[in-house]
């Protein structure tokens, strides 16, 4: 089942409704290549997510999943951002993280590294 969710996942882009759907249906999915993910079947799944209304099925990650467990704060930019906001969120960034596990949805686009 652990698999299904994250090709699920991948198949309908996150869709909390389209996962649940595929899940009740038993869809069948095998096309699809595994991704590095946790699934709210897996015991190190956050257990802070779990209070949410709708907790999300599968989190994919890079990197360290063990910092999954220490305190975050989470980066939420535009698409369209303008200099000043790149260069504020850039500063905080660079100021929090030393306490903090920054958490980002990693639009890509380049960035400084901190």
């Amino acid at each position: 089942m652990r698999e299904l969710l994250i090709r699920y996942a991948i198949k309908y882009k996150g869709s909390y409704a389209a996962v649940r759907k595929a899940v009740r249906e038993h869809e069948y999915i095998s096309d699809i290549p595994l991704q590095k993910a946790i699934t709210i079947l897996d015991e190190d799944y956050p257990a802070g997510l779990l209070q949410l209304k709708y907790p999300p099925y599968v989190l994919f990650y890079c990197g360290n999943k063990e910092l999954l467990n220490q305190e975050s704060i989470a980066v939420v930019g535009s698409r369209e951002a303008c200099n000043y906001g790149i260069n504020v969120t850039e500063m905080l960034v660079r100021r929090l993280s030393g306490t903090y596990v920054i958490v980002s949805g990693m639009q890509q686009r380049p960035v400084s590294a901190y």
